[in-house]
């Protein structure tokens, strides 16, 4: 799988859930350490590589922070990048039929507004230097 950079437009959290698995399971060969005993990100950094170790750190903190919050974390919740939000928001509102495919081009759409209206129903996370929305 892929590295997390925190500049995905979007992201499930099945992905964050496999990126640490993979990502302790790297660590445990390398170390032969129990994942339990680690402490800080300088424990991690002893099996992992620098990247490797902030993005583990990363990953751990945003499961911690949405346990309770986030009621899909283990069945997949999408994470929203915040610069892709209104364009999220109306891929959407298209694909479920809100917004007509054939709407004349002189209809102006307020897409940021609706945007806003919409976010009421997100939290936002800080992930790896980024804002994300996901489903409250």
């Amino acid at each position: 799988m892929n590295a997390f950079t925190g500049n995905e437009d979007t992201f499930d959290s099945r992905e964050a859930i496999e990126r640490i698995d993979e990502l302790t399971a790297e660590f445990v060969d390398s170390t032969d350490s129990d994942p339990a005993d680690i402490m800080s990100i300088d424990d991690w950094r002893h099996g992992l590589t620098e990247d490797g170790a902030a993005e583990l750190v990363a990953l751990i903190a945003l499961r911690d922070e949405c346990d309770g919050y986030v009621s899909d974390w283990t069945y997949g919740e999408t994470f929203i990048h915040e610069g892709y939000f209104t364009a999220y928001c109306m891929e959407m509102l298209s694909e479920s039929g809100y917004l007509p495919a054939d709407i004349p081009s002189w209809i102006v759409i307020d897409e940021d507004e609706t945007a806003a209206n919409m976010r009421a129903d997100y939290t936002d996370y800080e992930f790896m230097g980024s804002t994300y929305y996901a489903r409250s």
